[in-house]
């Protein structure tokens, strides 16, 4: 299903400049306590506005109820100050999880607001308080298709039922370079090397007649 926010306004912000006036803006996503889902989008920044932003700056998630309803997902807000020279500055986060919003569903907008506390100070202890967020939120239409699985995942099923194909090519490439590695067994030589032999051998038992018949010649002549 569609979850359509409106980001309305804060108040009573913590400043975090040590100079100059605020400028503030918010960003939102959906997460869960493992990691962020989905596109996070922002608001245009209030140019000068202290502790006080005003946005009213809608904005569309998509959502699997069947995920939400656990209480494992969250709406996130991240309120910054904008700050070109020095980095954009912290100043403060909500967290609304978002069974939350689906138990008070009845298909019409609502306004709700929430403490702004510590950013990152969630399961860290006391938070401190740093303003108030306004919003308004409205459920829409549910998909018929549920969401797909992102490219690239498996579901935990999968991995024993697919093996997963980088495994599979790094298997292959290793048979191939060991056949590589694995020496040929050398062929014997061809015949004419055989025959060269036979040649000297015939050759060699010839000069040992001549040798034979020059001594026998020799001695008769005495």
């Amino acid at each position: 299903m569609s979850l359509e926010i409106t980001v309305v306004s804060a108040k009573d912000l913590k400043d975090v400049n040590l100079f100059t006036t605020m400028d503030v803006y918010a960003v939102v996503s959906i997460v869960s306590m493992i990691r962020e889902h989905g596109t996070a989008q922002r608001t245009p920044v209030d140019k000068d506005c202290g502790s006080s932003p005003e946005w009213n700056y809608s904005m569309k998630f998509n959502i699997e109820e069947a995920l939400a309803q656990p209480n494992g997902f969250y709406l996130y807000f991240r309120l910054k100050s904008d700050r070109r020279l020095l980095g954009d500055k912290e100043i403060g986060d909500v967290m609304v999880p978002i069974k939350e919003l689906l138990d008070h569903n009845n298909g019409n907008e609502k306004v709700k607001s929430y403490d702004v506390k510590t950013p990152f100070g969630w399961g860290k202890g006391k938070l401190e308080k740093k303003g108030i967020l306004n919003f308004s939120y409205k459920f829409g239409e549910k998909f018929e298709n549920p969401v797909p699985q992102p490219t690239g995942t498996y579901k935990f099923g999968d991995l024993f039922e697919k093996p997963v194909p980088q495994l599979r090519r790094t298997y292959k490439f290793r048979e191939e370079k060991f056949e590589k590695l694995v020496p040929q067994p050398r062929v014997p030589a061809a015949g004419p090397a055989m025959n060269k032999d036979k040649h000297r051998k015939k050759k060699k038992s010839s000069s040992e007649s001549d040798c034979i018949c020059c001594f026998e010649f020799n001695f008769d002549s005495d």
